[in-house]
């Protein structure tokens, strides 16, 4: 599983925590809205998280495109350079 997933997982259990919450029964109130604030919280966190490692997964996907293209061009011109070396070679 990747990072992302886990994040996501942990994201969706504590929403469906701070939404079900309100649904049980409590008999102290007051330790009760901080439990609902703290995965209120940590749904807040995950979400920023989440974002954060989509903005980074971008930025890599784009270095690798670069990369790629970099890479596409140098074999482009190496090949391309060793048939006119070549063709060159054989009228001789």
């Amino acid at each position: 599983m990747g990072l992302l997933s886990g994040k996501e997982q942990s994201l969706h259990a504590d929403e469906m925590f701070s939404l079900a919450f309100p649904l049980i029964e409590t008999k102290d109130a007051e330790a009760a809205a901080r439990l609902k604030e703290k995965y209120a919280a940590e749904a807040e966190r995950y979400r920023d998280e989440i974002k954060e490692i989509q903005t980074d997964a971008k930025k890599l996907e784009e270095e690798i495109r670069a990369a790629t293209a970099r890479a596409n061009r140098s074999i482009w011109a190496r090949s391309s350079s060793r048939s006119a070396w070549s063709s060159r070679r054989s009228h001789c």
